[in-house]
């Protein structure tokens, strides 16, 4: 139990600590078993002198609730969020990629993870002067022309190379091809090692990692049907899952898609084409890994909320007076614990340009060409 000394007072209520330590009242516990008037006889005090004491000491002793919100809010405020260059994404993101957690894009093909990742490598080694990141690549989709074109021709990096050379933005962002489950784990062992090191200059400033694409990666074991794929996979993820504890780092994965079998009540396949819609590739096994999966949809895909991206090619005009041609796309939370699941924003994609809107803002804020 508390001790009466141990209680934080207004130094006029001292007196009135050694006056009940004298008689044997030494914990919270004991002053509130007490009989008042026997306190009042022993120690001369008045019984607005115990009282005040008492009421201030039952203040400082007991819990104080906050709503789940609240501590949310709080944790949110002394987090920080590594942008990803988009807006609309960092907005659904509550800020952008969290480190220490791992995040999702999930889609299919030329939805425009790969883009988002980029931008978001890019952003992570332009906005701090020191951070580095790591790009694993599996498919070849990593380039240094493609991110020094999307460095020089994206709005979004126009002040970038005013901080920073654009040769000093590009060496901080190390590329390690990869094409196979075991080459992946080796390489994440190696990180993992290093950072508890501590002593190489590279990992040491490591903020984001990116697996591009664990989908082509694991699907390779987990669907041939080999013994003990489930276990390599979620041994890799176990080193994801240590790397982002051992330090503040964010994990992003890319995923693909595979087609989704609909089915009603009854267990009966669900034909109509609205139901036509893609998942996350890797199973339920898989799913429970990241902590944040976002889902990219297809131009010929319904959200979930049953819109479907309009088709239209239209035109973003950058600084250069140049119009660039951008399609449409949906990100879409689909599971997190930190976020309500089910918040999405809109994607223009073409060129060497990201755009990204959150969807209260949409309206009056893009117009097409």
């Amino acid at each position: 139990m508390v001790q009466l000394k141990d209680v934080p007072i207004p130094a006029q209520l001292a007196p009135v600590v050694r006056r009940l330590e004298e008689i044997g009242v030494r914990t919270v516990r004991d002053l509130l078993l007490a009989d008042q008037a026997v306190l009042v006889l022993r120690t001369e005090l008045t019984a607005i002198d115990i009282d005040e004491f008492l009421a201030h000491a039952v203040k400082q002793c007991s819990a104080h609730t906050s709503s789940g919100r609240a501590i949310l809010d709080r944790e949110r405020n002394a987090a920080f969020f590594l942008p990803t260059g988009c807006c609309g994404l960092d907005d659904i993101l509550d800020g952008g990629l969290a480190p220490g957690e791992i995040t999702e894009f999930a889609g299919p093909p030329a939805s425009g993870k790969t883009q988002v990742a980029l931008f978001a490598a890019i952003t992570t080694v332009a906005d701090d002067a020191r951070a580095t990141v790591l790009y694993i690549d599996s498919g070849g989709a990593f380039s240094s022309e493609r991110v020094q074109r999307i460095l020089r021709g994206s709005d979004k990096f126009v002040n970038a190379t005013r901080t920073s050379s654009e040769g000093d933005v590009l060496s901080r962002i190390h590329h390690l091809p990869c094409y196979d489950t075991f080459t992946l784990a080796d390489i994440l062992e190696s990180v993992h090692e290093r950072l508890k090191v501590g002593t190489d200059e590279f990992t040491s400033r490591l903020r984001l990692i990116v697996i591009d694409s664990v989908g082509g990666l694991l699907s390779a074991i987990v669907g041939s049907g080999q013994p003990h794929a489930y276990v390599t996979m979620m041994a890799v993820s176990q080193v994801l899952k240590e790397i982002a504890l051992t330090k503040p780092i964010a994990t992003l994965l890319i995923n693909y898609a595979v087609s989704s079998d609909f089915r009603d009540t009854s267990g009966q396949a669900l034909s109509s084409a609205s139901f036509n819609r893609t998942k996350p590739a890797l199973g339920a096994s898989w799913s429970y890994i990241p902590s944040m999966r976002l889902y990219f949809t297809g131009p010929d895909e319904e959200w979930t909320s049953g819109a479907k991206a309009n088709g239209h090619v239209s035109t973003y005009t950058n600084r250069n007076r140049v119009h660039v041609p951008v399609v449409e796309r949906n990100i879409e939370i689909l599971n997190s614990h930190r976020t309500p699941s089910g918040r999405s924003c809109l994607l223009y994609i073409g060129g060497d340009e990201v755009l990204s809107y959150p969807r209260h803002q949409l309206q009056g804020t893009y117009s097409t060409r």
